[in-house]
């Protein structure tokens, strides 16, 4: 029978914690991020007040590099955001984003050389001049540059699905979305 000190029991957890870790970056490291990566996971969170047409919030990515074999690197992406709309469309708006990340480290910006667009899939509960209060929709964000550990952008689109609701308040517009689909290409 096989006994496991408390001592050989914490090596092998530190060990296999130290493995994974090893195939795990996070976006505040300094370095240089490199190939293509496909989004797994994220979500954004994000709330507009009555005397601003920007919205600001945090969001979280999760990306998986687009290498064969076992060992894919997986990049997490958190941190601040912030999006304007630059126009009204007959299906929504076109807009523009920039995600920082939580140390600093890097930005990405979105819409500028392709617009962001912004789909309204439905609405309801509209105010007194028919503007809608609740709306479902999807939001695709093109990747135009980047800063820092974000420097090397070479293309970038992603697609978000959520609810934006100012029905609940009608001075305070928050929205909720999930990742969809995308893809995120550096040098």
């Amino acid at each position: 029978m096989f006994n496991l000190t408390t001592k050989m029991k914490l090596q092998v957890v530190l060990a296999a914690s130290l493995g994974l870790l090893g195939s795990t970056l996070f976006a505040d490291q300094h370095i240089n991020l490199s190939g293509c990566y496909t989004v797994k996971q994220g979500s954004f969170e994000v709330s507009r007040g009555t005397n601003s047409a920007d919205i600001v919030g945090l969001y979280k990515m999760i990306l998986v590099s687009n290498e064969h074999g076992p060992h894919k690197k997986v990049i997490t992406m958190r941190g601040p955001m912030k999006g304007t709309p630059l126009a009204l469309t007959a299906t929504g708006a076109l807009t523009r984003h920039v995600f920082g990340t939580n140390n600093r480290v890097g930005t990405l910006t979105s819409g500028d050389v392709e617009p962001d667009e912004f789909i309204a899939n439905s609405v309801s509960c509209p105010d007194v001049n028919g503007v809608p209060r609740l709306i479902d929709a999807t939001e695709i964000m093109n990747f135009s540059s980047g800063t820092g550990i974000y420097s090397g952008l070479v293309s970038g689109s992603i697609e978000w699905h959520g609810i934006s609701n100012s029905c609940d308040d009608p001075n305070n517009r928050v929205a909720d979305y999930s990742l969809v689909a995308g893809e995120i290409c550096f040098e």
